[in-house]
């Protein structure tokens, strides 16, 4: 109902992705998606990314489908939107995350605990705090003037110019 200027959507499911762009594809829209899309988060180029999977899946059943769950959301958001960014974040941390995922480290070293962490120590995380991303979220939606933006435009770029490959684009805290 009405016109819509931006639109951020954070959905995981193809098929709710499907209706809201079919809803408001002239929004300008801000498509969060995740670094889960890439089949190698260790090659420098960050690609190629995940076969899609335009099917809802429920995630407690597989929760390998996410990251291709979120490439056919992307393919939709690109395919049927008049303008669209898409920011691929890594971990997300913040206030009231009550996965635990990320402060749980930091908590049971503060505590004294040990800790068996898997992986390499040369492995990069990514982390952005929640309020760092909002913030610049409702930029790039803000920055979608309709009167300056031409039709058929995608944008690659946050609004400052920076290559979407997040977080370097935007940097670390």
């Amino acid at each position: 109902m009405g016109e819509w200027d931006a639109v951020v959507d954070v959905s995981r499911t193809p098929s709710h992705v499907s209706r809201a762009v079919a809803a408001v594809p002239d929004a300008h829209w801000v498509f969060v998606s995740t670094i889960n899309v890439y089949a190698d988060n260790s090659s420098p180029a960050m690609e190629p990314l995940v076969d899609a999977i335009t099917d809802d899946i429920d995630l407690a059943d597989d929760p390998e489908a996410y990251g291709p769950m979120k490439v056919a959301c992307e393919q939709t958001v690109l395919d049927g939107t008049t303008s669209s960014m898409i920011v691929r974040p890594g971990l997300i941390v913040g206030p009231d995350d009550a996965s635990g995922r990320f402060s749980y480290w930091p908590e049971r070293l503060a505590r004294g605990g040990e800790v068996l962490a898997p992986g390499s120590p040369d492995d990069a995380v990514r982390v952005i705090d929640v309020r760092d991303l909002a913030a610049r979220l409702l930029d790039a939606a803000g920055s979608a003037d309709p009167r300056r933006l031409r039709r058929g435009r995608r944008d690659h770029a946050d609004p400052r110019g920076c290559s979407t490959r997040w977080p370097r684009a935007w940097g670390r805290r």
